[in-house]
């Protein structure tokens, strides 16, 4: 049996770095990944779209919907209809990094936190500036040694002119919680 995982390009990077593992753990389960575009939850009927037809191709099978379920409205309605499994968290970040570090760094005034693959889609996620600019600093997740280049940093930064920290986010969170994710999906009937 094959375990059908439809993702959000943005976790690309860090799938790609933690797959060997997660089908380790799962007695080497045959596991498929489907990526779609990046940047879907600015065009709310473009992401439902190409989420329902990605998921009807896979009816009836083990699917786990990689998306935060707060990615588009009707995203938990749609991973029902489908049987899919999907996160208990609200997005991305909520996947890669604990609450509690979550937590500690907001403490440190407002921010917006990114991953690498925002970082490297920028164009295709942020059609204007005004969500992120009330905050004190944006913080890229930096999951993937050596994924982002200086000049790919600096392009962004020039567009959206707020600081930026980079900060070393180690996977086993995100590796914990999608491992979960697919040992329930394989598991319920």
């Amino acid at each position: 049996m094959v375990l059908h995982i439809v993702s959000c390009g943005i976790f690309q990077p860090e799938l790609n770095n933690i797959m060997p593992i997660i089908k380790q753990e799962l007695n080497n389960q045959d596991i498929e990944v489907t990526f779609l575009s990046p940047g879907l939850h600015i065009n709310c009927n473009k992401m439902e779209t190409e989420i329902t037809e990605n998921l009807a191709l896979k009816k009836e099978q083990k699917i786990v919907l990689l998306y935060g379920n707060m990615c588009h409205t009707k995203l938990i309605s749609i991973a029902k209809d489908y049987k899919a499994v999907i996160p208990a968290e609200r997005n991305c970040i909520e996947m890669i990094l604990s609450p509690e570090k979550k937590k500690e760094i907001d403490q440190s005034g407002n921010v917006f936190y990114v991953t690498t693959g925002w970082v490297q889609h920028w164009r295709e996620i942020f059609q204007d500036r005004t969500a992120i600019a009330a905050c004190d600093k944006i913080v890229v997740l930096d999951t993937v040694d050596e994924l982002i280049s200086d000049e790919e940093l600096l392009d962004f930064f020039d567009y959206i002119q707020i600081p930026i920290e980079m900060m070393k986010t180690p996977l086993h969170y995100f590796k914990d919680t999608l491992t979960m994710l697919c040992k329930y999906s394989i598991e319920r009937t």
